[in-house]
């Protein structure tokens, strides 16, 4: 089983964890996030925002990534902090 985790800043930076080569923030509240090396089928993954009042969603775009949008409640999007979990083989 393969684990990657970490934590993303506001401005697209990540800070510290495991199996994470590059995030990069895309817009506001668009976050992408790339792997060390690619899962062999898509991992399940957990994206919890900083803060309440925020929501993440995570589309899975292929083995080695995938998109984190952040917005507010009413759905407007907006630069957050957030937890970062992929789970798989």
């Amino acid at each position: 089983m393969k684990v990657a985790y970490t934590t993303v800043l506001n401005d697209g930076n990540h800070n510290g964890g495991s199996g994470i080569s590059e995030t990069t923030k895309k817009g506001t509240g668009i976050y992408f996030i790339s792997y060390d090396t690619p899962f062999a089928s898509s991992p399940g993954v957990s994206s919890t925002p900083w803060g309440s009042g925020f929501l993440c969603s995570v589309n899975i775009m292929a083995e080695n990534m995938c998109e984190v949008l952040v917005t507010d409640l009413k759905g407007n999007p907006i630069d957050c902090g957030f937890a970062f979990l992929a789970v798989g083989d």
